[in-house]
């Protein structure tokens, strides 16, 4: 019995010892990329908000497709005398009421009638997304160095489940009156518990995205005999070859009607025309499938809208089908308002997991006499200085037109080495937030920038969400003030460590 203790009590340590490792070699980035997640879980409502003057419906008048198509086309050509690879039309739908429509590099909304209106022009979402998802890197490295977060993440879970025997038992004891180090572990423990299934979930589905190149290489040589390409058709209806042969633009109206007649119960919500006016060209519809997981179905189409095949996403291979949940599963996006709501607390959760369990490395060095001021710092601006170049970077591309990748790696840059100077890591740590508290009182006042726009049901849960995020952030500065000038302990300060 002895010895089996000894051997199980090795076995912890040795997964704690791995576990603390892993976190902090991760923890940067992968705070950066879970807030930044937890974020972009509203990015369809971020997009209406940093654009909310436009017009939103979800039905259009008869020929409005055509007529956005071409008046759309007309204003690419005056752009350029290349004509596109591609014509996307956006289709008005219940969660965004919104009609746009792209061709090469000029996008516009158009209203129910199909006349054009204001350009597309919802930058720091995508900005946000790119984040996220690839970190702002290009599209293979970012996308690959993600993923390798996410195995890094699900590792971590997994790890924190072995490291911890009692997890289970301990799921509801927090020990305030202990020490710093105490109250920290158990808050890192305990939302360890409760956001693990959710952890694992976003740790996995991110993976995936983000190796999906990666993972492609490994299906073809298993399943395609290396074949890379029959693996992407698997999963993707495949681009017709450009012939550069000029031919009538391709009836999309009559395409959407086809994937109307075979599919009744689908939604469409995209169309896709590859190698627009000429002979090559072929047309793609999106369709939203009711009650699924699935992302979408896919419907390849001649130029007449006849009918070539689906991508099969929602009856194909099974593999198929789980390959088109993830996305959704992803961001939240399978159950309305209140599952994007779960996703935000479930987020902001794993946050502070991620936050906490370099805080506890940070405060058992320095316990042991081995303290690391600077890098204390350092993981003060990271942990604070994100949201806060993050709200600037709104701030900064709203109001002044800036592209918000600069802002954002210029400011996060600038915070880091601010705070590697040195200085009370307390007082630096409430420095941050009463900044964020501001920055986030500016960016609320989305109403002085667009008036009564600003009042739309997107935006009103954006601004709703700003201002709660103003009111706990105004809260902790002066929660936090009050201990500093009491000679209370904050988490990490001097005080505490002793």
């Amino acid at each position: 019995m002895v010895t089996e203790n000894r051997a199980r009590s090795r076995f912890v340590k040795i997964a704690l010892s791995g576990h603390s490792g892993l976190g902090l070699a991760l923890s940067a980035l992968l705070y950066i990329v879970v807030f930044s997640g937890t974020v972009a879980v509203f990015y369809p409502e971020f997009e209406r908000w940093e654009q909310p003057v436009v017009e939103e419906f979800t039905e259009w008048q008869p020929g409005a497709i055509s007529r956005a198509v071409n008046a759309i086309m007309e204003r690419e050509a005056l752009r350029t005398d290349e004509p596109p690879d591609h014509l996307f039309i956006a289709l008005p739908y219940a969660d965004m009421p919104r009609f746009a429509v792209y061709a090469g590099e000029t996008g516009a909304f158009a209203d129910p009638s199909g006349r054009l209106g204001e350009p597309v022009n919802h930058e720091w979402t995508h900005f946000l997304t790119n984040l996220h998802l690839r970190l702002t890197l290009p599209s293979v490295w970012g996308l690959t160095l993600v993923g390798v977060l996410g195995v890094g993440l699900a590792a971590l879970v997994i790890g924190s489940i072995l490291a911890h025997p009692n997890l289970i038992k301990d799921a509801f004891s927090l020990r305030w009156s202990g020490s710093a180090r105490l109250r920290l572990a158990d808050v890192h423990n305990r939302l360890g518990v409760w956001s693990s299934p959710f952890a694992l979930a976003l740790a996995i589905t991110g993976a995936v995205i983000g190796l999906s190149q990666v993972l492609g290489f490994v299906v073809a040589t298993l399943f395609f005999e290396g074949d890379t390409d029959a693996a992407t058709a698997s999963l993707f209806l495949p681009d017709p070859k450009p012939t550069g042969e000029a031919a009538p633009l391709a009836n999309v109206s009559v395409a959407l009607e086809t994937v109307r007649a075979i599919s009744p119960e689908m939604k469409p919500n995209m169309i896709i025309v590859h190698e627009p006016g000429t002979t090559a060209q072929q047309t793609e519809v999106g369709a939203l499938v009711p009650g699924r997981l699935v992302w979408s179905e896919f419907y390849a189409l001649d130029a007449e809208g006849q009918l070539l095949e689906s991508a099969g996403w929602s009856d194909g291979e099974p593999g198929v089908q789980i390959y088109a949940s993830i996305f959704r599963l992803h961001f939240g996006h399978f159950g309305g308002l209140p599952v994007q709501l779960l996703y935000l607390l479930l987020g902001a959760g794993l946050c502070v997991c991620v936050a906490a369990g370099c805080n506890i490395w940070l405060l058992r060095q320095r316990q042991r006499g081995m303290p690391y001021p600077r890098l204390e710092g350092v993981w003060v601006a990271v942990v604070w200085g994100t949201p806060l170049v993050l709200t600037l970077s709104t701030i900064g591309w709203l109001g002044l037109g800036w592209e918000p990748i600069y802002i954002f790696w210029g400011g996060l840059l600038l915070s880091l080495v601010a705070s590697a100077a040195g200085g009370d890591r307390a007082c630096l740590a409430v420095g941050f937030k009463a900044l964020l508290a501001v920055a986030l009182v500016l960016l609320s006042l989305h109403a002085a920038l667009f008036g009564l726009d600003s009042i739309g049901p997107a935006a009103r849960l954006i601004n709703g969400l700003l201002l709660i995020s103003v009111l706990l952030v105004s809260l902790r500065v002066w929660l936090e003030i009050r201990w500093i000038s009491h000679g209370m302990p904050t988490h990490l300060s001097e005080r505490s460590s002793r």
